[in-house]
């Protein structure tokens, strides 16, 4: 049985030309060294109450960055289409939910900035009453948007998309 060869007049890549560039694979790199680091130093690092800590941060600043940088854009570029073809009545809408995200964005910024005298279930709670009320806010508006926002604005699946794939 035979190799495949490469095309006519290309050589056949070499090994090292398949693995991801220094800049696609740094972040990765200093993660696993961070972690790395971080279990070396304390017994508690791999605990759950930590890793549920780490991964509570995580989703809420996945949340702004997704609302600031693929939700947003979308609904300003409606709002300047809507604009440009001067329909007012469908303008005032769009506007006013690209302000209510602006400012829910804003609410579940300060609601990241945990009070340095909460530990434990105080911290949970808080998480609970602020961080995951604030969340739901930006995704009740982005689900908002998400149904006035052209299709090929929107950034992300919608869900009819996900449900019925085309």
């Amino acid at each position: 049985m035979s190799t495949p060869s490469a095309p006519a007049g290309r050589p056949r890549p070499s090994f090292t030309e398949h693995l991801p560039s220094l800049s696609e694979a740094g972040p990765l790199i200093a993660l696993v060294l961070a972690c790395a680091f971080f279990i070396s130093q304390s017994n508690r690092f791999l605990s759950f109450q930590n890793l549920s800590l780490i991964l509570q941060q995580t989703m809420v600043v996945a949340v702004i960055a997704i609302g600031q940088t693929l939700i947003l854009p979308a609904g300003l570029r409606q709002l300047a289409l809507i604009s440009d073809a001067g329909v007012s009545a469908l303008e005032g809408e769009i506007r006013e939910l690209v302000d209510d995200l602006v400012g829910t964005l804003g609410e579940l910024k300060e609601a990241n900035v945990v009070p340095a005298d909460l530990e434990g279930i105080g911290a949970a709670k808080y998480a609970r009453d602020s961080q995951l009320a604030a969340m739901g806010k930006v995704r009740e508006v982005g689900d908002q948007l998400e149904r006035v926002v052209a299709d090929d604005l929107w950034p992300l699946p919608k869900y009819e998309e996900m449900l019925f794939i085309k």
